[in-house]
């Protein structure tokens, strides 16, 4: 479950699957580690989700800056 927030709005709990996967950017002579966070759930439930909007997942806040339906 994560708490999501609308710029402006009221925040929901909202049931899903969190992955983070580990992410290798590539660098001039070394590669920077990084993550991949995605959080999936029915397109319902985020029906009006907007870049900006926030999502608290085990203590973190995570940003939106992608939607992808």
């Amino acid at each position: 479950s994560c708490t999501y927030t609308p710029t402006g709005g009221s925040a929901t709990t909202i049931k899903g699957i969190f992955n983070n996967e580990y992410y290798s950017l590539p660098g001039g002579e070394v590669d920077v580690e990084s993550s991949q966070p995605v959080f999936y759930t029915k397109a319902t439930n985020l029906s009006s989700v907007a870049h900006g909007d926030t999502m608290v997942i085990d203590s973190v806040t995570y940003q939106i800056i992608n939607k992808a339906f």
